[in-house]
């Protein structure tokens, strides 16, 4: 008996069907042909699952952009990492609008030639879904700062674009301490209500936790200082999620449930260490 057993796929298309069962069963995935769930729109051509990632795939001979279409509306409205990818044979051509039309939906493509399976097009997270804040008319410096945390989220790597915003803040932000600091501004007090002997080596070596702690501890505090340490002590949990608990399911609802509001929130706090 084959490994795997599909019914209505195409006859034709069974080779690159086999071929991308192979591809994911070797990334570790859990691997079903054809399943049939009540709440699916179909049965797509196969389901491959690891840990909180669903893809559900379809094999087919053209873009078959209607049944994408419906599986894109279905992972949308789940709740966990949730895929659509379409899969060609080398011997169909998708047009431009088509391969257009499947990057606006966020379908993504892979081609089989001769058993060897190439991503096109990525997937994306249907089941995310952030709109960023519009930096058309902040200053230079804060586009260059966040524009590979914006190039990720383009790419739907949500993840990378979070926790690469998370480190740009902390480094901003030990920057505008120093400073603030070191200028005399103001002083940082100890939980014994000491003046803090702060130096910029110690300053840079600060994590997202000491840095929200020594903000709130701001002396003098102006209303840019209230917004940075606001923002890094209610960023810190997610902060400590995404860098450190990737493995962990409660870790990915909560980043999930948090990621689209905590990026407001990074966005608003740099603006006020830029203004």
């Amino acid at each position: 008996m084959a490994k795997w057993e599909f019914l209505t796929v195409a006859e034709e298309l069974l080779g690159p069907a086999t071929a991308v069962a192979e591809f994911y069963d070797g990334l570790g995935y859990a691997v079903v042909p054809e399943p049939r769930e009540l709440g699916y729109p179909f049965a797509p051509s196969l389901r491959c699952k690891r840990q909180s990632t669903t893809c559900f795939i379809e094999v087919s001979a053209d873009a078959a952009l209607d049944r994408l279409s419906e599986w894109v509306s279905f992972g949308r409205s789940a709740k966990a990492d949730t895929r659509v990818l379409l899969v060609l044979p080398d011997n169909v051509s998708l047009s431009g609008k088509s391969q257009t039309a499947l990057k606006a939906l966020g379908v993504g493509l892979l081609v089989v030639s001769a058993g060897a399976v190439t991503e096109v097009m990525p997937p994306q997270d249907l089941a995310v879904n952030v709109e960023l804040p519009d930096l058309a008319k902040d200053p230079k410096r804060l586009r260059t700062v966040l524009g590979p945390v914006y190039e990720h989220f383009e790419r739907n790597q949500w993840r990378e674009g979070f926790e690469e915003a998370c480190v740009a803040l902390e480094s901003c932000a030990r920057t505008y301490l120093w400073k603030a600091v070191g200028s005399g501004r103001t002083h940082v007090l100890t939980e014994t209500g000491k003046v803090k002997k702060l130096t910029k080596p110690k300053v840079d070596k600060m994590t997202m936790g000491a840095l929200a702690i020594d903000f709130t501890n701001m002396q003098n505090q102006n209303h840019s200082d209230s917004v940075i340490a606001a923002t890094l002590k209610q960023l810190n949990k997610d902060r400590i999620r995404v860098a450190h608990k990737k493995r962990s399911a409660a870790a990915e609802r909560a980043l999930r449930a948090n990621v689209g509001s905590q990026m407001w929130r990074i966005v608003g706090a740099l603006r006020e260490i830029y203004k």
